[in-house]
């Protein structure tokens, strides 16, 4: 069974890194208690928040020795963003990765950019591998209220991409944190939607999500 590590850089604060972790939790929780059959018998997937990794055995700033290592190396010369195809790369490259598979979900309080393109982007992902967020992004919303909330819808849209999950074509359709990212303006509303419903993700995401857990486990026999 995959599991999903959770990571941060250095640089986040602490509010984000709950909030964003939180949410995580929230799907997980949801999907334990309301599709998962057997619940009260094991745990649907694992979830390993490492946060702000180091490893002390390995020398500082050499390869994978910390999540900031990660982040620096992806660096665009000249910039204070990071490229996150590049940064992509190193996660899906890891030796971890390619030791046991999961899905890796990562914050980090810098702007994302593809190389070449000046617009920053709120988030990217790897499907089935990888997603990682921009609280940088989330700053540009006013008020600590907006900026959680939005935090917490992007962060449920990432990990929904990671998972494997299509966005949905239209902003009209079902509630759903896998509604398209068109604008700042729109993704606020919808994450307030969200909140009120008390939704995550549609009836298809859903179940989408709890096959892919299902996938990968031993049977329990």
């Amino acid at each position: 069974m995959k599991s999903i590590s959770v990571s941060w850089s250095s640089e986040v604060v602490d509010d984000d890194a709950v909030q964003s972790l939180a949410a995580i939790v929230g799907l997980i929780t949801s999907l334990y208690y309301t599709r998962w059959p057997w619940g009260l018998i094991s745990p649907i997937v694992g979830l390993r928040p490492f946060g702000n990794w180091v490893i002390p055995a390995l020398p500082e700033g050499s390869p994978y020795s910390s999540f900031d290592w990660y982040v620096e190396t992806s660096m665009i010369p000249g910039s204070d963003a990071v490229d996150v195809d590049r940064f992509l790369n190193l996660v899906e490259g890891e030796p971890w990765q390619q030791d046991a598979h999961h899905f890796d979900f990562s914050l980090i309080r810098r702007p994302l950019r593809r190389d070449g393109s000046p617009e920053a982007l709120p988030l990217a992902a790897r499907p089935g591998i990888a997603a990682v967020i921009s609280s940088d992004w989330v700053r540009g919303f006013e008020g600590p209220v907006s900026q959680r909330l939005v935090l917490k819808r992007l962060s449920l849209h990432g990990i929904g991409l990671a998972l494997g999950l299509e966005p949905h074509r239209h902003d009209d359709e079902a509630i759903c944190a896998m509604r398209p990212i068109t604008s700042p303006g729109d993704f606020l509303r919808h994450a307030l939607v969200d909140e009120q419903s008390g939704g995550i993700y549609c009836e298809d995401h859903l179940t989408q999500v709890l096959s892919t857990f299902l996938a990968g486990r031993a049977p329990l026999n």
